[in-house]
């Protein structure tokens, strides 16, 4: 491995996810629920799949898609459960190359790339748990 065990082991761990009963399904019916959702015929496959249809048109249809999508996911996140943790799970997948990879790039500044990573993902974790749908600025209080 080269300094990239913590991205390494998420993906490693995703693909546990993918492969766990009733997750995909889970997850394209919130989808389907609120009208966001690739069509079954686009879909071949398990969570991965669905991730990946998702992702491309996301560059087709541009921010206000993947928008949609993603506030679906963040909105289970926000609350408890099992269910909470699979669709704050998506969304960290979705958010892990292109997104959570760079920023741990940018702030490493001469510290370890895992233990960087590690504070990027937890943060990221973190960022949809306390999601609100419509929310301003400002941390949800929890108590």
């Amino acid at each position: 491995m080269n300094g990239t065990r913590v991205f390494e082991s998420l993906n490693a761990e995703w693909a546990v996810v993918c492969a766990e009963p009733g997750n995909t399904a889970a997850v394209l019916g919130w989808l389907r629920e609120s009208g966001v959702h690739p069509e079954d015929s686009a879909v071949v496959g398990g969570l991965a799949e669905v991730l990946a249809e998702l992702s491309h048109r996301d560059w087709a249809r541009g921010r206000v898609h993947s928008d949609r999508w993603l506030r679906v996911l963040l909105e289970r996140a926000a609350g408890e459960g099992a269910g909470a943790l699979l669709a704050a799970r998506v969304v960290v997948q979705a958010m892990l190359l292109p997104a959570a990879m760079r920023l741990t790039r940018r702030l490493i500044a001469g510290r370890d790339y895992d233990e960087t990573g590690q504070v990027v993902l937890a943060s990221l974790f973190r960022s949809c748990a306390a999601f609100r749908s419509g929310a301003r600025a400002g941390p949800r209080r929890t108590c």
